[in-house]
């Protein structure tokens, strides 16, 4: 059951996104305090949330797309894979489009984790 805090902390999100809130701040820690609460109920709302963000900011910062698209796996289950592919084959759910000289930035620094840096 949806408690009225977390819809009305959903709603609040939301609106975070839409308005252009800091992303980095606000918005990414609050999808992934939904998303560890693996939720049935909250499953949609999560995901959608998750669109939305995409959408809005034209993708997820790529880092931030791994970690809450592994945490969506890992919360609800392998099934939700396919989900996801389907939304972003739909481009509804998708990392942004990297700046390789970044990428290759990271790998010269040396870095012990290759990562890409958005």
């Amino acid at each position: 059951m949806i408690t009225e805090a977390s819809a009305r902390q959903l709603i609040m999100l939301q609106t975070d996104i839409l308005s252009g809130c800091d992303v980095v701040k606000y918005v990414i820690p609050a999808l992934v305090h939904f998303i560890a609460l693996a939720d049935e109920k909250l499953k949609e709302r999560v995901l959608r949330l998750m669109c939305t963000l995409s959408i809005i900011n034209e993708g997820i910062p790529r880092e931030v797309y791994a970690n809450l698209t592994t945490g969506f796996v890992q919360a609800y289950g392998v099934k939700e894979i396919l989900r996801l592919t389907l939304l972003e084959k739909a481009k509804l759910l998708h990392p942004k489009k990297g700046d390789w000289s970044s990428v290759l930035l990271c790998i010269k620094e040396g870095s012990r984790h290759v990562r890409l840096c958005s």
